[in-house]
């Protein structure tokens, strides 16, 4: 049996991602992760909260488990540090189908509304409005919509065109915690740094010129708190390691999510502008109030509901950046 994680770090933390995909193929083997995630469980404990019948059947995802899972000295399965990055996989997974889940929704409440919309509109314009207009564009924008929910994951699919690039066969001795690497970028001079070196090799004093630095020490200062996200080559310049590269890409996904915060804020005041707009110009013939001036005046409603929403929204937005912004990196787009 095994005591400690020291063989898992020393021998296995160079597998590849194909393996770590075998690993958790199957329902039952996330479930193990996360079920052992907080509390070390034995093989009974876990036969019994999986409710599986096969103890043969059991000791077969755990051996699949590989490398993710091992036994301590009381006999409990416990996550290795594989195991926890695992887990950090599968969520990043989950947020993702969550995400496109997310955009299928809001790409068709869009359209269903847009097309209703358009619908009412075109019969003002072209003088064919009737009693019977309203029933006649809630179809017309009820099928739009179901049709681009339908359509969704095939325009999704074409839409990921780029792509992924293969860092498997990295060095892992420029492997950096995340603790360590939130701490090596929380200041915007590195951040420039390792943007910067992202383009090319620069020697101390280019470097300095770049990052309109006064002070040497300064920028000696930031350079030693990169710490293993940067190196000198032979010829004395600076460069990015494995792990310099890994924090761009870190940084970048976090200015992707505020992008995605953004995207998110505007499309729910679009929404909720053309869901107004909607209520603001069928109301009338539900009334029998309905005028040629209708339109209008249904759009200057909602354009000043969704203004007024927006200012809020937008306020609302920027407290929760700064309340986010003492607890984790949140990086300033230049």
């Amino acid at each position: 049996m095994v005591s400690s994680n020291s063989h898992i770090e020393n021998g296995n933390q160079g597998k590849t991602e194909a393996s770590l995909f075998d690993e958790i193929s199957h329902d039952a083997r996330i479930r193990i992760l996360f079920m052992i995630r907080d509390h070390e469980l034995g093989f009974s404990e876990l036969k019994q909260q999986l409710e599986i019948k096969s103890s043969g059947n059991l000791q077969h995802h755990l051996g699949k488990l590989g490398t993710l899972i091992y036994l301590n000295e009381e006999g409990l399965y416990s996550l290795t540090d594989n195991g926890k990055e695992a887990i950090m996989a599968i969520r990043a997974v989950r947020r993702t189908l969550n995400q496109q889940k997310s955009d299928r929704i809001i790409v068709a409440l869009i359209l269903t509304f847009s097309s209703y919309v358009g619908f009412m509109n075109g019969t003002f314009l072209f003088g064919t409005v009737t009693a019977q207009t309203p029933l006649f564009a809630l179809w017309m924008a009820f099928f739009m919509g179901i049709f681009m929910y339908l359509a969704w994951p095939l325009i999704y699919r074409r839409s990921q065109k780029e792509p992924i690039s293969d860092s498997s066969g990295k060095d892992e001795k420029d492997s950096i915690s995340e603790a360590s690497l939130f701490e090596s970028i929380a200041h915007e001079s590195r951040i420039n740094t390792i943007f910067v070196l992202q383009n090319g090799h620069l020697g101390f004093s280019e470097l300095k010129k770049k990052l309109n630095l006064t002070s040497s020490g300064n920028l000696q200062h930031h350079i030693n708190k990169l710490g293993n996200l940067i190196e000198q080559n032979s010829d004395g310049l600076y460069m990015l390691t494995d792990s310099g590269r890994e924090a761009v890409s870190a940084i970048q996904a976090i200015r992707s999510m505020q992008d995605r915060l953004k995207i998110n804020l505007t499309a729910m005041i679009f929404i909720g502008s053309l869901i107004y707009y909607t209520v603001i110009l069928t109301t009338p013939f539900i009334l029998g109030t309905v005028n040629p001036l209708t339109p209008l005046e249904a759009l200057v409603i909602s354009v000043a509901f969704g203004a007024i929403f927006y200012i809020i929204f937008s306020a609302a937005h920027k407290v929760i950046i700064n309340q986010k912004a003492e607890s984790s990196i949140w990086i300033k787009e230049e």
